[in-house]
């Protein structure tokens, strides 16, 4: 586990609760066969200047990657259907990717900035056990990418604020020209108040993390 992770969980969960983190996230890795432990140049400076650099507004961060047993929880609380297109907004290594790809949907979509992080996404996308749907890794700004055919969106503070308004505005536009109900989890809520201000959406279920944080559900009215 790179440093700056180490640091963050033991503060948590203290020494012995880590040890077993470790071997939970291996056992996961294992089974799926894939690699997304973030590295340590993935969370330099726990901001990820490559991704500030190449975002639209600057604010990108470094890539982390959410504990299984909380992805799992999600995927209970969504309960994805057939007909559902997943997208994950700053896919990373893919982790997410691949336990939703569990799930027999239309298709799993990841959105990520760097082409390094997209390669090893689709490298575990290809490899991965278990893979009930389509999954396509996507290498551009989440602001540019087609979204218009997303029923669910995925938000692990890849970027900060400013990113995530626009991005919600553009989700909310496709609405316009392909009607359709749209749900959206806030993983690790820091940003909630961009979410209020989006008076489309309502907020339907949450829960909190071991580690405290607050993972939200959100869908469009109507």
């Amino acid at each position: 586990m790179p440093t700056l992770a180490r640091r963050f969980v033991t503060s948590r969960l203290g020494a012995p609760a880590v040890w077993l983190w470790r071997r939970w996230i291996d056992w996961h890795e294992r089974r799926l066969n894939i690699v997304t432990v973030p590295q340590e140049e993935d969370i330099a400076d726990d901001w990820g200047p490559a991704r500030r650099a190449s975002g639209r507004h600057g604010d990108g961060r470094g890539y982390s990657a959410p504990d299984y047993g909380n992805l799992f929880r999600v995927a209970k609380v969504l309960d994805p259907g057939p007909e559902d297109v997943f997208y994950d907004m700053g896919s990373g290594r893919g982790r997410i990717l691949c336990v939703m790809a569990q799930r027999p949907m239309k298709r799993v979509v990841g959105v990520e900035l760097l082409e390094g992080l997209c390669e090893q996404a689709r490298i575990n996308a290809a490899r991965m056990r278990g893979r009930r749907s389509e999954v396509e890794v996507c290498c551009g700004d989440v602001c540019k990418v087609d979204l218009s055919d997303g029923t669910i969106y995925f938000y692990y503070q890849p970027f900060g604020p400013a990113t995530f308004a626009e991005v919600l505005e553009r989700i909310r536009a496709t609405l316009e020209t392909n009607p359709r109900r749209v749900r959206l989890v806030d993983y690790r809520s820091k940003f909630e108040e961009v979410l209020e201000a989006a008076d489309w959406l309502e907020k339907y279920d949450s829960f909190r993390t071991r580690t405290g944080a607050i993972v939200s559900f959100w869908r469009s009215k109507g």
